[in-house]
């Protein structure tokens, strides 16, 4: 939807981003981190459910760091949360994080951080304050 018509309506917005928080709720409850929520991991059936997917790379919490058994740094960089950009310790708050790069891109039609390379994009979520939103 994103895609296709830029900014969401606010109301619509909102309550894709209550849904989505829910699911995390319930994947947090159950000691899951996502580490992997964009919009493209976001389902929308026929009567407007909203469903999170691809856990692939979800990680349960007692486990340690932010990189994989071979030391990659796992998730998309749009969406990710400094701690998870820089390789440490993530849990439920970069999901979070995450949620909220959605939310501004559902309200703006944009990412806040874009730039030529991935690692530049997780630099600036680690180095740069938040853009303020802009709706035009």
């Amino acid at each position: 939807r994103i895609r296709r018509m830029g900014r969401l309506p606010i109301d619509e917005a909102i309550a894709y981003a209550i849904e989505i928080a829910r699911a995390l709720g319930a994947a947090h409850a159950r000691h899951i981190v996502h580490r992997d929520v964009k919009p493209q991991n976001v389902l929308l059936d026929e009567d407007g459910r909203v469903y999170l997917a691809d856990f692939g790379i979800a990680k349960m919490l007692e486990s340690s760091g932010g990189l994989t058994a071979t030391g990659m740094i796992t998730g998309t960089p749009q969406y990710m949360a400094p701690e998870q950009a820089t390789g440490t310790k993530v849990g439920p708050a970069a999901d979070i994080y995450a949620l909220g790069i959605v939310a501004y891109e559902m309200l703006t039609g944009r990412v806040p951080f874009a730039a030529d390379t991935p690692v530049a994009i997780m630099m600036k979520h680690v180095q740069e304050p938040l853009p303020l939103p802009v709706r035009v």
